[in-house]
């Protein structure tokens, strides 16, 4: 228990948690937390709010639970926060010991690997995506050193930010037992199965004193890497992608591609140079032409379901509602007729229709009133309803229209909207064509040649218009 800052007229009370970077030594850092349990208040040009402070000239160090066991302990628990480290402390049973990062989630790859040497490590980290990435580098760094080490992962939604941590799996109820049970179901790392991703095996000669090199196929290097990253990447074309976070990162180079491997594996690929053995572009190459294939991705559903295409979002229950949200979004619009009311219902549902590709009518939006209507604004306000829209020119060269259409971020665009056609009189017989072309090709910037389903909408503004 401390006073802190020494020196303040209004001190803190907080308590100390020693850190240590060897078994033996004096502490290299204190980490200080509130007795109130608050957090500590930001500072004007300086800390912003948080949870810990860690005290000056404090090196990236273990926060223990109880030091005196840790040579003994067998089973050490790794979690993210020393919040974490007390709430799971006063569960784990006796013998085994719990450690923190002083540094939080960012700091694993700089904390000295003496004092979970020889142990059976269980890491936990937050429900965010520096919590997961923090839990992959330590369990890639003590790999190595450690006799088993396994990953738990929380039974909560992993978010961009501030996801629920330990303490709050605790808090609600959840039990040592419940994490036990998790961390059996994980699949154990250990120095003698790293779980890393090579082109080639060491096996032992007849006489154990040496070993040759096997080469690998590429087949049998690309179903390792599918087994470990659980059937992942996959691809739409010759272009593959990963689906994580909730959303698509296409992986388009070799460089990407082993990133993310080796963040699922938890130890880097080992590709060795040799001119026997297949290299990580042939196993990139390979992937693009074999993984699992779909004809599109889309992040808003479609009802029914479109076949061959891969959704990142959960399918709604269309019998869920009985209408009450569309009826008030359309009296929004102020439709001018009940005709003008149906057309506007009729916009909104082929967005989400699961129809064939190169069905979808095209919508012509105008008023009689002239500018200032909301045109514009109900073009765009129904693209939102499915991520947005991709602004179009009117004579726009078509192959130029082509391309846009075809590059990664446009694909997942369901809306292709004309804006504002100044001319009295809308023709434009490349873009009648593709309104109703089942496919959409043509060449894709960096890519070549591509192609697509035309899953596209295309809505024009004009005020006035004649069409032929």
């Amino acid at each position: 228990m401390a006073a802190w800052p020494a020196k303040s007229q209004s001190p803190l009370g907080v308590v100390a948690l020693p850190a240590y970077r060897d078994p033996e030594s004096d502490p290299s850092g204190f980490v200080l937390l509130r007795t109130c349990g608050r957090k500590f208040p930001g500072v004007e040009g300086g800390p912003p709010q948080r949870g810990a402070h860690l005290a000056k000239g404090s090196t990236p160090s273990w926060i223990v639970s109880d030091r005196a066991k840790l040579a003994d302990a067998f089973v050490v628990w790794v979690v993210e926060g020393p919040s974490d480290m007390l709430a799971l402390s006063g569960v784990v049973p006796a013998g085994e010991v719990v450690l923190s990062a002083s540094h939080g989630a960012a700091s694993t790859t700089k904390l000295p690997l003496d004092l979970v040497a020889g142990k059976k490590l269980i890491v936990i980290g937050d429900c965010d995506a520096a919590g997961v990435a923090g839990a992959e580098a330590l369990a890639t760094r003590t790999a190595a050193v450690a006799t088993e080490l396994r990953i738990v992962k929380l039974p909560s939604p992993v978010s961009e930010k501030h996801g629920r941590d330990l303490r709050a799996f605790l808090n609600d109820g959840g039990t040592i037992d419940q994490l036990k049970e998790l961390a059996d179901a994980a699949k154990p790392l250990s120095p003698s199965k790293p779980g890393g991703i090579v082109n080639a095996d060491e096996v032992a000669t007849a006489d154990s004193k040496g070993v040759v090199i096997k080469p690998r196929t590429i087949g049998q290097s690309c179903e390792d890497i599918q087994n470990i990253t659980d059937g992942w990447p996959r691809r739409v074309g010759h272009e593959i992608f990963v689906h994580e976070l909730d959303s698509v990162r296409w992986i388009d180079n070799q460089p990407a591609l082993f990133s993310y491997i080796g963040s699922k594996s938890l130890l880097p690929p080992n590709f060795r140079r040799d001119s026997n053995l297949h290299t990580r572009g042939d196993a990139f190459e390979q992937l693009r032409a074999t993984v699992e294939s779909y004809e599109g991705i889309s992040e808003y559903p479609h009802i029914p379901q479109l076949d061959d295409h891969y959704y990142t979002c959960a399918m709604p229950n269309p019998n869920a509602s009985n209408g009450t949200g569309l009826a008030e979004l359309v009296d929004r619009f102020s439709p001018s007729t009940a005709i003008a009311r149906d057309l506007i219902v009729a916009l909104l549902a082929t967005l989400l229709w699961g129809g064939p590709p190169g069905a979808r009518p095209m919508f012509l939006i105008t008023s009689d009133d002239g500018r200032g209507t909301g045109k514009t604004k109900l073009a765009e306000i129904a693209s939102m309803l499915c991520g947005s829209c991709i602004a179009l020119s009117h004579g726009e060269h078509i192959e130029t229209l082509r391309a846009r259409l075809l590059s990664p971020e446009d694909l997942k665009r369901r809306v292709g909207l004309i804006d504002n056609i100044k001319t009295g009189r809308f023709s434009w017989a490349e873009l009648e064509a593709l309104v109703t072309a089942e496919v959409i090709s043509g060449k894709a910037m960096y890519i070549g040649e591509a192609r697509s389903p035309n899953l596209i909408t295309f809505v024009a503004t004009i005020n006035g218009p004649a069409t032929s």
